[in-house]
């Protein structure tokens, strides 16, 4: 009746206010996705390396990684959009649509992609050099209770990972995001007034 069709429209109005939201913000995720995906290519690396040592330690013969598995969100996003509006030419605003599951698409509405889990990872029997010889050494200070190596191991690589680390080129850029900042703010605050 009356509150089925008051419903509609304001879930229509709901989806159509998230929607323009998004809209407002695709600039942004366009703009920033390269440097999102950068920053995770590194941390990705990072945990690779740690993952290889775990593995190491515990004596496994080959470690799991992580493969980049894309998602085809503007093909689905596309397909069910498209569907949505097909089906609403259609009905008045008084119909309900009720759809069900496709099982073949791993459940779900329109346009679901089924993830395929054997393909977002993979077996490696390889072990990088150093990491093993690191994992091996601490492995043997460990068993031979000899605390000082164990210690010794672990300080010299933290040592090693600050050391090469750009602190200056950090500090650089985070002086000149500051410095950018702080200028834009004084900037709006000395504006006259009109």
């Amino acid at each position: 009746g009356e509150f089925a069709a008051s419903m509609d429209q304001v879930s229509t109005s709901a989806l159509y206010f998230k929607n323009s939201i998004g809209a407002m913000v695709a600039p942004l995720i366009n703009a920033l996705a390269p440097a999102i995906d950068f920053v995770v290519d590194k941390i990705v690396a990072l945990i690779n390396i740690i993952n290889q040592l775990f593995a190491r330690l515990s004596g496994a013969t080959y470690w799991t990684k992580a493969i980049k598995y894309p998602k085809a969100y503007a093909d689905a996003t596309a397909k069910a959009g498209k569907a949505a509006m097909d089906a609403m030419r259609y009905l008045a605003p008084f119909d309900e649509l009720n759809v069900l599951p496709d099982e073949n698409k791993g459940g779900g509405g329109a346009g679901k992609i089924a993830d395929d889990y054997s393909k977002m990872f993979e077996e490696v029997q390889k072990f990088d050099e150093e990491i093993s010889g690191f994992a091996d050494r601490l492995k043997a200070a460990f068993n031979a209770g000899d605390w000082n190596a164990l210690g010794y191991e672990l300080g010299t690589k933290v040592n090693e990972i600050f050391a090469n680390i750009d602190w200056a080129g950090i500090g650089t850029k985070v002086g000149k995001g500051i410095d950018a900042v702080s200028k834009t703010l004084y900037s709006a605050l000395q504006s006259p007034r009109r």
